[in-house]
């Protein structure tokens, strides 16, 4: 019986020394599962990201210059793409040229768009170091050599020296060669002959020039002339024509005739070729910044006063690709997705969306840049850190 009651109670040591490991070991297994899952990335769609979302956050929009607008259905004008063309009102040009030959030499200010005062420098012209050497000294020479003639003569025709016919013909080659001599030629000085804005330059510093050639084109006047070019089968919209839009092929910003104080104008003046099949309507337009230039050809939008319901975003926000449209829609607070639509007519600053968005989806209107290249790169520039 001794023995007995000296085993029972090993026995239950031994139970509970074996309960104490397996517990262990169930905590040791559970703590690797814990530790696994903490170290599982979660995926893409755990977020709730649709696939090809574009992800920017509301910081980093921010700071790059994303903006976005919702869209509506609205009254839209019907419009009309055309080319054109801005040039100078005919009674107020006037032209810079050159006095004689040589090497051209202009001032920085001699810009289409710089107003110069009358009597203005903008420049010069040598006649040194040319073939054939400067015809104005040339000439210069010659008057010197005539009047020093006639001067000779005058005291020995009053003397009877010399025949009356002897002393007029020296005095006739004495006029002929200061008609022949030019002193703003031999000075080389280009100036402007009146108070105006230029509207073309025609030749570079370092060219060579005869006498008569053209250097600039001025206007007296701040306006200018838009000039598009309608096509004959939209000749009975004529009458609706309201305003027009245009942007130069080097700008992507539009402007409007009407918001430049421009309105429709007769053609009277305006001496231009019209191309066959082609109606040209003209616009006055401001020019008081100097923004445009004379000689300038355009992309251009004819607004007619007929109105219609669509869709139209700013033309800014669509991005081609291959021939095909695009925007981005905001789908979330830092989600934006690239969607494909079709467009219709385009007024210039707005464009018609026929299929590809619904009115109160939100769009991206500026920043477009950032948005593609965080679409193109997978990340938003400049370092951006995407936590969650």
């Amino acid at each position: 019986m001794k023995i007995i009651r000296f085993l029972i109670p090993l026995y239950s040591l031994f139970l509970i020394s074996c309960a104490g490991n397996v517990s262990e070991e169930h905590d040791h297994e559970h703590h690797h599962h814990g530790h696994d899952h903490e170290h599982t990335a979660p995926s893409e769609h755990e977020h709730g990201h649709a696939d090809g979302a574009i992800i920017i956050e509301p910081d980093d929009a921010q700071r790059l210059g994303i903006a976005t607008e919702t869209i509506e259905d609205q009254p839209i004008n019907k419009a009309i793409s055309v080319t054109g063309q801005i040039i100078s009102i005919p009674s107020g040009q006037a032209v810079i040229s050159a006095a004689g030959p040589g090497i051209v030499t202009l001032s920085d200010i001699l810009t289409p768009g710089h107003k110069l005062s009358a009597g203005q420098s903008v420049g010069h012209i040598s006649a040194q170091n040319i073939s054939g050497g400067d015809p104005n000294a040339a000439a210069r020479v010659a008057v010197n050599a005539a009047k020093q003639e006639v001067e000779r003569l005058t005291p020995l025709v009053k003397e009877g020296i010399v025949t009356q016919r002897e002393y007029n013909s020296a005095l006739a080659a004495y006029e002929a060669a200061k008609a022949a001599y030019s002193p703003k030629a031999a000075s080389g000085a280009l100036t402007s002959p009146i108070t105006g804005i230029v509207t073309s330059v025609l030749v570079n510093t370092g060219q060579f020039v005869e006498a008569g050639t053209v250097i600039a084109t001025l206007s007296k006047s701040d306006k200018l002339i838009l000039r598009v070019d309608l096509p004959e089968k939209f000749r009975s919209s004529l009458g609706k024509i309201t305003d027009a839009e245009f942007r130069s092929q080097q700008s992507a910003d539009w402007y409007s005739a009407k918001s430049l104080g421009g309105s429709l104008t007769e053609s009277a003046g305006i001496n231009m070729p019209v191309a066959a099949g082609y109606i040209p309507v003209y616009f006055t337009i401001s020019n008081s910044d100097g923004k445009f230039a004379a000689g300038t050809f355009v992309e251009a939008s004819v607004i007619l006063s007929d109105t219609q319901n669509a869709i139209a975003v700013p033309t800014a926000a669509l991005s081609e690709q291959y021939g095909n449209f695009f925007v981005y829609v905001k789908t979330g607070d830092h989600e934006y997705m690239k969607q494909k639509v079709t467009v219709g007519q385009t007024s210039g600053a707005l464009t018609e969306i026929t299929s590809g968005l619904k009115p109160g989806q939100e769009i991206v209107v500026e920043g477009m840049a950032a948005v593609k290249l965080s679409e193109s790169s997978g990340a938003v520039p400049e370092g951006h850190s995407h936590n969650h």
